[in-house]
C-alpha cells in the first residue's frame, strides 16, 4: 500500500469517499477476532479495501523497548512515526481516549471499516454471543439500539429471538453477505 498524497504543507489528501462502518461488539472470548479474521480475508478477496479499527481496555504499546523509535518516545517524543518501504505506523501519546470519530477520520483508504469493540459507540454493530462462554453477562442486544444483528452458534438462536437479525456465528458466508446488503457494498 503507497502512502496517502501529501498536500505540501503535512497533511495526509484524503480520497472522495467515506468508508462504510460497522461495529463488533460482543464479551472478551466470544468470537469477535476469529470473525472478523474470516471476514476480512472474504472482502480482501473481493477486491474490497478492509480497515480496522481495535480497542483496547488496557494499556498496549506496538512498540519493542531498546528499539530506537520506543527510546525516542520514552524520551518525550509526544509523536513517533515509524516507516519501512511496506508499512507505517504512527504513534500518538495521549491523557485520554482518542474518540471514535477522530479515528475513523484518520482512515485514508478503505471501502469498510471494521470496528471491533466500543459497545457505547453509535454505530451499526453486529454482536457476537455465545451463551456457554463464562465471560458472558447479558445480552447486549437487549439495551443497545445499534445492534443490527446477532452471530450466535445455532444452539444459541432461541436465546436471541425476535431481538434483532439472526446470523449462524459458524456461517462467514451468511454474515458477509448481510454486511454487504447492509452496506450495499461488494454484491
Amino acid at each position: 500500500m503507497q502512502a496517502p498524497a501529501n498536500d505540501g504543507a503535512g497533511n495526509d489528501a484524503l480520497p472522495n469517499h467515506k468508508p462504510k462502518v460497522i461495529g463488533f461488539a460482543g464479551f472478551s472470548g466470544a468470537g469477535k477476532t476469529t470473525l472478523l479474521e474470516q471476514l476480512i480475508t472474504h472482502f480482501t478477496q473481493k477486491n474490497i479495501k478492509i480497515a480496522l479499527i481495535k480497542h483496547a481496555h488496557h494499556s498496549f504499546d506496538i512498540d519493542h523497548k531498546g528499539k530506537d523509535s520506543y527510546r525516542h518516545r520514552k524520551a518525550g517524543a509526544h509523536e513517533v512515526l515509524i516507516s519501512s518501504h511496506k508499512r507505517y505506523a504512527h504513534m500518538v501519546e495521549t491523557d485520554a481516549e482518542t474518540p471514535l470519530n477522530i479515528l475513523l477520520s484518520k482512515i485514508n483508504d478503505a471501502d469498510i471499516v471494521f470496528v471491533e469493540g466500543y459497545k457505547n459507540e453509535n454505530i451499526p454493530k453486529i454482536e457476537i454471543y455465545r451463551s456457554k462462554h463464562e465471560a458472558v453477562k447479558t445480552i447486549l442486544a437487549k439495551t443497545d439500539k445499534n445492534i443490527i444483528a446477532i452471530a450466535t452458534p445455532q444452539q444459541d438462536k432461541q436465546l436471541v429471538s425476535g431481538l434483532v437479525t439472526w446470523l449462524d456465528l459458524d456461517d462467514v458466508m451468511m454474515i458477509a453477505g448481510f454486511i454487504s446488503d447492509y452496506l450495499k457494498i461488494g454484491r
